[in-house]
């Protein structure tokens, strides 16, 4: 939580009878107001760049074996989902055992390049 302290005298006296009183940044679904554009800003570009994509398509005429839109391929990947989920299952197993490897082989090499006198 962000918090600023300011000292208020309660009847005008000096500063040795001043409390603090702590003023807090203006909150929105419990985050700070500040960080509301952070968060917004890339979904905005993101949801701007899809309805560009689709409206060139559309417009252009483009035919859907060559640029899909985004609303045919999320309508395929819902109607389709049954074939596609395989699929998916055998390609992240291909893409984590790849990672495995590459993890082993850089840690092993590393190993070796700091143990080597020569480099």
């Amino acid at each position: 939580m962000t918090a600023s302290v300011e000292t208020h005298t309660s009847h005008g006296g000096t500063d040795s009878d001043a409390r603090p009183v702590f003023v807090t940044e203006p909150r929105l679904l419990g985050l700070p107001a500040s960080a509301w554009p952070r968060i917004l800003a890339p979904i905005a570009i993101g949801v701007f760049s899809l309805a560009l994509w689709e409206f060139a398509v559309r417009w252009n005429g483009i035919p859907a074996y060559i640029l899909p839109g985004p609303l045919l391929i999320g309508q395929t990947l819902v109607s389709d989902w049954a074939t596609l989920s395989g699929s998916l299952w055998i390609t992240l197993k291909i893409t984590f055992m790849a990672l495995a490897a590459a993890v082993i082989v850089g840690v092993t090499l590393a190993v070796l390049f700091t143990q080597s006198k020569w480099l």
